[in-house]
């Protein structure tokens, strides 16, 4: 859903695991993908564009605030305070509002996440859904795993979920045969 007219502003953090590209509408957070992911998924500028946003670049007090806010997020839990203004469908909007919902440590399977949004036979349109989640750690769809406890689908690599999974402690630093706890 277009919001025509609106300001992206958009700079770059520093994470316990890379850059992140993020973008700020008045409304909230709106954007916040790994550098190395940007490419490979949907650009600042491609996202800016599919939504009618005006892109800016500078550095924010927000910007600031979140870059110290991400350690914390993953590895004591704390909530996210600030506004998000998501952009999607109604339906990955739904998917996404469930991710929020998957406390910190735990995981969910994607059968798991369906059933508990009524949409038991639904799985791959969710896990497509996650897959298109803008907002990427503090929508935490690296919490999603496989029925088999195997970790699958992260646009930013199945490393990097396993380290957020990890900091998390959701997940064992060395698994056996990729069991969760």
């Amino acid at each position: 859903m277009s919001k025509l007219g609106l300001t992206l502003t958009v700079t770059q953090i520093n994470s316990p695991f890379g850059f992140l590209v993020c973008g700020f509408t008045p409304q909230g957070l709106a954007y916040l993908q790994f550098q190395s992911t940007v490419s490979e998924y949907l650009s600042v500028q491609e996202f800016a564009n599919k939504h009618d946003l005006i892109l800016s670049y500078k550095d924010q007090e927000l910007a600031d605030e979140l870059e110290q806010f991400i350690p914390a997020f993953l590895s004591e839990g704390k909530a996210f305070e600030g506004e998000l203004d998501l952009y999607g469908t109604e339906f990955q909007k739904l998917v996404w509002t469930s991710l929020q919902h998957i406390s910190h440590g735990q995981t969910i399977t994607y059968a798991e996440q369906s059933k508990s949004l009524g949409k038991p036979k639904a799985i791959r349109a969710i896990a497509s859904a996650n897959g298109a989640n803008p907002i990427a750690i503090l929508i935490p769809c690296h919490r999603v795993i496989g029925s088999d406890g195997s970790l699958t689908g992260y646009a930013s690599g199945l490393d990097l979920k396993r380290k957020l999974l990890e900091m998390e402690r959701a997940i064992r630093a060395e698994p056996q045969q990729g069991m969760l706890f």
